[in-house]
């Protein structure tokens, strides 16, 4: 049987219209690894705050923050967290909530 003749393997093309009717929701919280969930975030590589518009890959930056003080405050306020988070890991491993 000559390569891609396959009665299972049949070739694919990309689909370039809409596949919904009417729309469906889309969850976009803050967590959201889409880069659209708030509006600034601290560059870890440049340190300094970069706005969703312009934020770096996310392997290199922290948030997203609501405001632009909220990002600068960010390794404070992951350095401030880090015992207490420690302990609640510990505690967590442990089988205690």
């Amino acid at each position: 049987m000559p390569r891609g003749s396959h009665p299972l393997w049949k070739p694919v093309g990309i689909c370039t219209e809409s596949t919904t009717h009417g729309g469906f929701a889309v969850q976009s919280d803050g967590m959201s690894s889409n880069g659209t969930g708030g509006g600034y975030f601290w560059c870890l590589r440049h340190r300094h705050v970069e706005t969703a518009q312009m934020a770096c890959p996310e392997n290199y930056r922290l948030g997203p923050y609501a405001t632009e003080e909220d990002a600068e405050r960010s390794l404070q306020t992951a350095s401030d967290g880090g015992p207490a988070w420690a302990a609640d890991d510990a505690r967590s491993s442990e089988g205690v909530s």
